[in-house]
């Protein structure tokens, strides 16, 4: 039997989806293994956004929606307090009532915490841990795509491609200000990119359809366009033409927590305004910048396409006019420059590049991901497809939704399809670097890398801004 024939049938096919398979001693020990670099990795990103936090790290973030909707859960009700929920901005008042009309995930999330802690709880220290650990299972996804699985019979993948990956995540994208910020809208990106890697790593790994179907429900509670990560599951299932019977089967299995999800939300819509498919968003208080567009157009329209196809691609930073040596030297060349950046005390001399609340463009926010297009090997080819199906047909929602994630920095809605992108990313590291594309790489990671950084700083308030 040829090599390429042994591993056609090492791939799992729709009949032995979730059938489990005995793990020898030394998988045993590089599982092990693969855990504890997961732990530091989370640790390593958890020290730096916690640093970046600076003091709000010690605090309730200024829009804590989620932790007064887990409050009224737990005694009850759906309506928030209203003598706090008067004061935060997207909030639904209806019938006498105050509601948080966003996806209710993030709250059941922080029920125990509530519960123990009451309506005061830190959802800014929640933020961040949840935040780190996303890191973590960023690199356990991209681990288990070494390995013979569900997605196919393994990209032959090192931990060296894992970390980087993972770090990009974390330090590269809007994930590390959406953690660092844990305001609702945020907090809601950092809770659906953690069952989104958790839906991911089930279908590198067994697939399982109901496993499979629970973690992608759970992401869809907290973001909804991350149901449209359903055709990832269902082009991996279909891959080998399987019995249309059990075929069918299996897809019972892992549409039934979808299902239910929209359900319990469609009742919920029922018990809070009286209608399944009154979701409360055009009683909504929102941004005076806002209304004007979302009464001329509607929630979704193609006339809201151009601009935020701007704000994820093409938006400029801000950038002030100076000479640069002399900046440099009224800053106090390079070590004012490092004490600028890490200072917890304001500078009296501006930084000159800040950022556009309404976004700004993947070339200057996360521009490592560059290296997420390039072609796979061929064998890689079905997975590669599947992945940017799914990130794509994710983010038509987004890109049609009536404000482009104001105010942010960067693009924050690229967070509903950004674990997608981690897998293409791998792909595109996993070919052979010549040096200067590796070089290239570097370079582009730690512009990724400061820039969300001085996004995250920017975003709060906190030096050198």
């Amino acid at each position: 039997m040829s090599a390429a024939a042994a591993t056609r049938r090492r791939v799992p096919t729709a009949r032995s989806v979730g059938k489990p398979s005995a793990i020898p001693a030394a998988g045993r020990r590089s599982l092990l293994f693969d855990g504890a670099a997961a732990l530091i990795l989370s640790a390593l990103t958890f020290a730096v956004y916690r640093w970046t936090a600076g003091p709000g790290f010690a605090h309730q973030s200024a829009q804590p929606h989620f932790v007064l909707l887990a409050s009224a859960l737990l005694h009850g009700h759906l309506w928030v307090d209203p003598l706090r929920a008067a004061r935060l901005g997207d909030i639904t008042p209806y019938a006498g009532h105050y509601y948080v009309s966003f996806p209710p995930m993030p709250a059941f999330l922080l029920l125990p915490f509530v519960a123990r802690f009451g309506p005061g709880f830190n959802d800014t220290l929640f933020s961040i841990g949840l935040g780190a650990l996303d890191v973590g299972l960023c690199y356990l996804l991209i681990r288990r795509l070494s390995a013979p699985g569900f997605a196919g019979p393994g990209l032959a993948l090192g931990r060296g491609t894992a970390i980087v990956v993972a770090l990009t995540l974390g330090l590269g994208t809007v994930l590390f200000y959406s953690a660092v910020t844990a305001t609702v809208w945020y907090l809601a990106h950092v809770v659906a990119v953690t069952f989104l890697l958790l839906y991911l790593l089930e279908c590198a790994g067994r697939g399982r359809p109901l496993i499979a179907g629970l973690a992608l429900a759970a992401a869809f509670l907290a973001r909804t366009p991350a149901v449209f990560g359903l055709l990832f599951w269902c082009l991996l299932a279909l891959r080998d033409g399987a019995a249309r019977a059990r075929l069918t089967a299996v897809l019972s299995r892992f549409a039934a927590p979808l299902t239910l999800a929209v359900a319990f939300l469609l009742w919920q819509n029922q018990v809070r305004f009286g209608s399944p498919t009154d979701f409360g968003y055009y009683k909504m208080h929102i941004a005076a910048q806002l209304a004007p567009r979302l009464q001329a157009h509607g929630q979704f329209s193609r006339a809201f396409l151009a601009d935020n196809l701007k704000a994820l691609f093409l938006d400029p930073p801000l950038v002030s006019r100076i000479n640069p040596p002399v900046w440099l030297s009224l800053v106090g060349g390079p070590a004012g420059l490092f004490r600028m950046f890490t200072s917890r005390v304001g500078s009296s001399l501006p930084f000159p590049i800040a950022f556009d609340p309404w976004g700004t463009g993947l070339w200057a926010v996360s521009p490592a991901l560059l290296f997420a297009v390039r072609l796979p090997r061929r064998p890689d080819l079905p997975l590669w497809l599947a992945a940017w199906l799914s990130a794509i047909v994710i983010a038509i929602p987004d890109l049609l939704y009536y404000n482009t994630g104001w105010g942010q920095y960067g693009y924050r809605f690229l967070l509903d399809f950004a674990p997608f992108l981690m897998l293409l990313l791998a792909m595109g590291l996993r070919r052979p670097f010549a040096p200067p594309a590796r070089a290239l790489f570097g370079i582009l990671f730690a512009i990724s890398v400061i820039s969300n950084y001085l996004g995250a700083r920017w975003f709060l308030h906190l030096p050198p801004y």
